[in-house]
């Protein structure tokens, strides 16, 4: 059996990044193996989530550019996400459009089905503006689950109405997305935005992110154990569980 390929996207600002760090703890407390990619190039995050790992070469676009894509090729490239059952793929600091040759649809398809072999979840943190980026707007098309963060402003509600529409065709399967409120304060109006886009489940602000992702500590556990930001992302992980899905995966921490 093959895992499982989830994408984190949605409105700019909305949380992609923080949620997809959440998740992947999560999960990975029932010691199951996963791969986190962040798939921006026009703001490389490794450096700003591990500020204090010594990333030297290792890099997305590595393998992406790779005469062959192996999963050697991927061990060399991985970083470890402060967890034995989590690593990253992602572009370092200083990385641009121009850093490496352009790839094609059938490179994105071979590394997320070499990625299928390796863990049980390989979750991507994809860019808002994935009509730039081919990783992206493959990886909506090909995964099994998405997740849409749509945050509750009127700059957020532009950018679906706009880029909504690039997503019609029946292959990205937009009406299968399950959609989450995020990034929310309590003193807002959120109820026309739920209904808009039918969304059943919320990640409130909480200024303790705010400060993990400041000091570059989105890695540790929230203080709030019983918080609403917990408790969506305990019962988001829950819908990816399956049993007839587990598999024997090629550990990277096994070669």
């Amino acid at each position: 059996m093959k895992g499982k390929t989830i994408a984190i996207w949605g409105s700019p600002s909305s949380g992609k990044t923080t949620f997809s760090i959440k998740l992947a703890k999560k999960l990975a407390e029932e010691k199951r193996d996963v791969i986190l990619v962040f798939s921006d190039l026009i703001c490389p995050s490794i450096n700003t989530i591990l500020p204090n790992e010594k990333i030297k070469d290792k890099s997305l676009g590595n393998v992406l550019s790779a005469p062959i894509l192996s999963e050697e090729v991927i061990l060399t490239n991985l970083i470890n996400g402060k967890n034995k059952y989590i690593n990253i793929l992602g572009y370092k600091q200083r990385e641009n459009v121009s850093t490496y040759a352009q790839y094609n649809i059938e490179r994105v398809l071979e590394l997320f089905r070499t990625l299928e072999n390796m863990a049980y979840y390989i979750i991507v943190d994809c860019t808002s503006y994935f009509f730039t980026d081919l990783l992206t707007s493959t990886v909506l098309e090909y995964s099994d689950t998405i997740f849409r963060l749509v945050e509750p402003s009127l700059k957020a509600i532009s950018y679906f109405d706009s880029n909504l529409q690039l997503l019609m065709l029946q292959k990205f399967k937009i009406n299968k997305h399950i959609n989450v409120l995020s990034n929310f304060r309590e003193d807002e109006s959120v109820r026309e935005v739920k209904e808009i886009y039918r969304i059943k489940y919320e990640l409130p602000y909480l200024e303790e992110i705010r400060e993990q992702t400041l000091s570059g500590d989105l890695f540790q556990e929230l203080s709030k154990k019983k918080s609403q930001y917990n408790k969506t992302v305990d019962e988001l992980a829950s819908t990816l569980k399956n049993e007839d899905d587990i598999k024997k995966c090629k550990l990277w921490r096994n070669k």
